[in-house]
């Protein structure tokens, strides 16, 4: 597994949630594209490139530990998650 903060953790799966349910828990997913642009959006990250490494190993983290599932570049809490 990548090396990843768990704040940077913390922060990439809180924002998958946002973003795919504007704020209301609910089971629908988001596009990968419309993650990125949220997560990088609120990042403190220097840069797109730093703000790119941050998310993609986010999202790796949370794919590897289960947390959420993808299917063709839409992602969802899994059933782990919730």
């Amino acid at each position: 597994m990548p090396k990843i903060s768990i704040s940077e953790l913390f922060f990439a799966g809180k924002h998958l949630i946002n973003s795919a349910t504007n704020g209301y828990v609910a089971t629908k997913g988001v596009h990968l594209e419309k993650w990125r642009d949220e997560f990088k959006r609120r990042h403190a990250g220097d840069n797109d490139k730093s703000k790119n490494t941050a998310h993609q190993r986010a999202r790796k983290a949370l794919i590897s530990l289960k947390l959420v599932e993808v299917n063709e570049d839409i992602y969802s809490l899994s059933d782990k998650a919730t």
